[in-house]
Parts: structure tokens; sequence; C-alpha cells
């Protein structure tokens, strides 16, 4: 193919909804009806479009008159209006969580401010209380070394950290020493 015809062809696809319409001069319809007998790619292109048009046509139509399209549009304009700055509403539950919270978180920071926490750290423990804990829990798990099922288990996590614990504990109770 040439590139004369590429050209014509390229032409005819940007007029072919005119020659579909018979919006083009007379003159035109018939250099595109001559040009149709001889170009297979136009006179296929020609044929999809009829074929739309055929099944374009055979849709199902609505008649409307002019004030019920005018009704339709106008519902759909606002319709569209109203929904542009449409917010969801808030659940229910939210709501009812919001007003249980909000005076709750009110009241707390009213109680705050009139009860300031003080900043400066006081230890109220003993740490033989804590070392009796260990040792409360460490027999605990002595007992349940004997059940066959807690043989299975292997070194347990308490072991591991029991000894970073008491390290802890004791670091605390030199520092506490020191300070007093």
């Amino acid at each position: 193919m040439s590139s004369k015809n590429n050209t014509l062809c390229s032409r005819f696809e940007a007029n072919i909804w005119l020659f579909h319409d018979d919006d083009l001069s007379e003159e035109h319809m018939q250099a595109w009806e001559e040009h149709l007998q001889h170009c297979n790619k136009c006179r296929k292109k020609n044929r999809e479009i009829d074929a739309l048009q055929r099944h374009y046509s055979a849709l199902p139509g609505l008649d409307i008159d002019e004030t019920g399209l005018a009704h339709h549009i106008s519902r759909a304009t606002v319709k569209t209006e109203l929904t542009a700055g449409y917010q969801p509403l808030v659940p229910p539950l939210f709501k009812k969580l919001g007003a249980i919270l909000l005076p709750l978180a009110a009241a707390i920071m009213l109680y705050l401010r009139l009860n300031p926490v003080e900043t400066e750290q006081k230890y109220n423990w003993d740490p033989q209380r804590y070392q009796e804990i260990i040792a409360e829990i460490d027999s605990a798990i002595a007992d349940l070394q004997d059940d066959p099922l807690w043989a299975d288990a292997g070194v347990s996590m308490w072991d591991q950290g029991r000894e970073n614990l008491e390290y802890s504990i004791q670091e605390l109770v030199n520092s506490l020493e020191e300070n007093n």
C-alpha cells in the first residue's frame, strides 16, 4: 500500500462519521464511495460502523418528552450537588461512645489538674518481698517438673529471665542504699 493510500485512508477515518451521517458535500460523498470500492481496509471499517449503528438502533428506546427529560436532568443535577459535599453519618455506636468517653476524659483531665502528679520518684517497695515472690515461683515450677507433661517443655522463659530479674533487683537495692 502506498503512502498516498495511507494518507487517503487516514482522511477517511477522520471523516467516517460525517460520511455515515451524510454530512459531506455530494462531491466528497462520491469520492469516498469510490475509495471504498478499491480499499479493503476502509471498507472493513465502514462495515464495522454499519454493524455498530444497526446494533445501536436495535436497542430499546425510551420515549420521553422535553418536560420529563428536564425533570430527570434537574433531579440528577440536584443529587450531584447534594452528594458533592456529603459526609457519611457517624455511626450511632460512635455517638454513644463519644457521649460516654468525652465527659470521662474531661473529668480525668480536671482531676489531674487539681491533683498534680508528683514527679519525684519514691521507691516504696521491699526488695525482700520480691525475693520471696521469686522463691515462690521457683517452688511452684519445681512442683510442676514432676508432672510428665512439664518434663517435655524443657527450659522455661522463667528460668532464663529469673537471673536477670534478680540482678536488676540487686542493682536497685544497691542504688537505694547509696542514695540514703
